[in-house]
């Protein structure tokens, strides 16, 4: 019941730019640049190089191909840790930090939890329980008004549905990040709890990551060439300097 949300959302045009343009010139997804984002915020806020952040997913994505969830309705919510760190701070640095990180996660974190609350060895179970609790949860939900729109049985509603959860609930972590895209427009939910943290110090959070955001769309959108990492080029077991010595070198400037 103490919970409280900031919202602030990107333009339509800056919402088109992270959406096309950018991962077709800078060879990231979506999250390659979120997160990097994100990191450029609370790293400074929290005076520490790297931050703890648990990023949530639906689960939903193609990893077997003798799975088939097609006609499962609903998600299959995973949940896994990563330490995210910005670099130097600059766009290329932060964004070549976090795209390491999350293409070294297998299948984007989607063994996590069953390790954590279903393998078979207690030991591994009593290991990951050990670990440090992430207060941050970051979470991409996806183009919401594009799925409506391909249904022909559901639409968007502005109406209010009630609260999604009982106010005497246990909050899971101090702040949450929801992304979404609705009405062509990036909007980005910080949830907190005032009885924790004040509104403006908030506000202004959620104002950074924005300016943060637009940086580095704008960083991925003038540039000539897409933003190479050794991960994408995992046979070739390459360090980030060769890869930036090699891409000098010949025609593909970074």
């Amino acid at each position: 019941e103490s919970a409280c949300t900031v919202t602030m959302s990107l333009t339509p045009g800056e919402t088109e730019a992270l959406l096309h343009p950018v991962p077709a010139q800078s060879g990231t997804r979506i999250n390659d640049v979120l997160l990097p984002a994100l990191a450029r915020t609370l790293t400074p806020w929290m005076g520490q190089d790297t931050v703890l952040v648990d990023v949530e997913g639906h689960g939903r994505e193609g990893f077997f191909d003798d799975v088939d969830v097609s006609r499962r309705i609903g998600w299959f919510t995973s949940i896994y840790p990563v330490a995210l760190g910005s670099g130097d701070g600059s766009p290329a640095s932060a964004i070549t930090s976090v795209k390491e990180t999350l293409r070294a996660v297998p299948h984007r974190g989607l063994g996590y939890g069953v390790l954590r609350y279903l393998s078979s060895n207690p030991d591994v179970r009593r290991l990951l329980d050990r670990q440090p609790r992430p207060q941050i949860l970051f979470n991409y939900l996806g183009q919401l008004d594009a799925i409506a729109a391909g249904s022909s049985l559901f639409r968007l509603t502005s109406e209010p549905s009630g609260p999604w959860l009982a106010p005497q609930n246990q909050r899971s972590h101090l702040v949450e990040v929801l992304a979404q895209v609705i009405d062509g427009r990036l909007k980005v939910q910080w949830t907190y709890s005032r009885n924790v943290h004040e509104a403006p110090t908030m506000s202004g959070l959620a104002a950074r990551y924005l300016e943060s955001l637009r940086e580095l769309v704008g960083y991925c959108v003038t540039r000539s060439g897409a933003v190479r990492t050794p991960a994408d080029f995992p046979l070739a077991g390459i360090t980030q300097p060769e890869l930036s010595e090699l891409m000098s070198r010949y025609m593909f400037r970074s």
